[in-house]
């Protein structure tokens, strides 16, 4: 099942393709927000 948020009320089924690892996750500061990198295998 795949939901957007807790407050979803519309759940959808269906298959969910997985295309890697995440290897590592870095957080870039950039003083008025942040910004996720990852770095995946």
């Amino acid at each position: 099942m795949q939901i957007a948020s807790a407050k979803d009320k519309n759940p959808i089924y269906g298959d969910v393709s997985f295309y890697g690892v995440i290897d590592e996750i870095w957080e870039l500061d950039y003083h008025m927000f942040n910004q996720p990198v990852f770095k995946c295998d």
